[in-house]
């Protein structure tokens, strides 16, 4: 665990030194409180803005919007650069657009007073050490387009309790929860089991209360997981009841007996409670009518990327 702990030191000593340290950031613009930089197109980063011992000067509630308009141009926002927002010890919350795509290197390193984050589930890419010695931060999702946690990505978050991986992720990269030791509940929604690196989840966890998904627990027990002695059957997925309102979808009537309306467009699969896929189509639409007269009465759930709502059929 000293060797750990002293990789990651090495490690934001490195990240600091590439972040300019004068008033402004290099090539930057700025719009309200933030400033960005253009990439590709129109698509542009939020811009790290840090002192030279790598303190962002962000400060207070942070709001990151999806577009910026700037010299008549609007911009969309797909990206955090590298330290965006890195030893932000006074940024109270963030909230962040449904356009991001990329969470940059020690985006929210050492974000001391942040107690909640919503990644959205536009994220593709959270990169080594952005959520590391977020010391107050109690719980994460990390959402279904995102395919590997990173190296340290949540470390020593110590007031981390609950954590949930939806079902993109493949690969927990090492020391990806590392010092994070107040974790009790892991949530894991993929049905073949993600890769575990070398300490990616610090050696005292090993009891903690892990769900995995109905018919998946002798999955998990013969893989990596069978790091943990306390792998269980979720079969209500009643461990996310936390999840925060907005990731529910809108149906109706529910219970339901003969049809449900599903307000989505996109990919849903509707499953059983024995993890059985039950429905899976693309819907084109934002009102769409399912037909369940036929279904037997019972538990059902409905996931689209990593929203979930439980149906009741009568």
């Amino acid at each position: 665990m000293k060797t750990l702990k002293k990789i990651l030191s090495i490690a934001l000593c490195l990240a600091f030194v590439n972040v300019y340290a004068a008033d402004e950031p290099e090539g930057a613009f700025k719009v309200g409180k933030l400033f960005y930089k253009q990439l590709t197109g129109n698509n542009v980063c939020v811009a790290a803005w840090c002192d030279s011992g790598g303190e962002t000067y962000y400060t207070g509630d942070i709001e990151v919007p999806s577009e910026v308009e700037y010299e008549g141009v609007t911009y969309t926002v797909t990206e955090l650069e590298n330290s965006a927002f890195q030893g932000g010890r006074y940024i109270t919350s963030i909230k962040l657009p449904g356009t991001l795509k990329t969470i940059g290197w020690w985006a929210f390193m050492e974000c001391s007073a942040l107690t909640s984050i919503e990644i959205p589930e536009s994220v593709e890419t959270i990169s080594d050490g952005a959520f590391s010695l977020c010391s107050a931060l109690k719980e994460i999702t990390v959402p279904a387009k995102v395919k590997k946690v990173n190296w340290y990505t949540f470390a020593y978050c110590s007031s981390l309790k609950k954590v949930t991986l939806w079902d993109g992720v493949t690969t927990v990269d090492q020391g990806a929860f590392a010092g994070s030791t107040a974790i009790k509940t892991l949530i894991v929604l993929a049905d073949n089991p993600p890769s575990l690196a070398e300490d990616s989840f610090d050696e005292s966890l090993t009891d903690i209360d892990v769900f995995v998904l109905c018919n998946h627990k002798d999955a998990y027990d013969n893989s990596d997981w069978k790091f943990f002695t306390n792998i269980q059957e979720d079969c209500n997925l009643s461990g996310l009841d936390g999840i925060a309102d907005n990731n529910l979808i809108n149906i109706y009537p529910n219970p339901a007996t003969d049809f449900i309306n599903v307000s989505h467009q996109g990919n849903v699969t509707i499953t059983n409670s024995l993890g059985q896929t039950i429905y899976n189509a693309y819907l084109v639409n934002d009102n769409n009518k399912i037909n369940i007269r036929n279904w037997d009465n019972g538990v059902y759930f409905i996931k689209t990327g990593n929203k979930v709502s439980k149906l009741i059929k009568r």
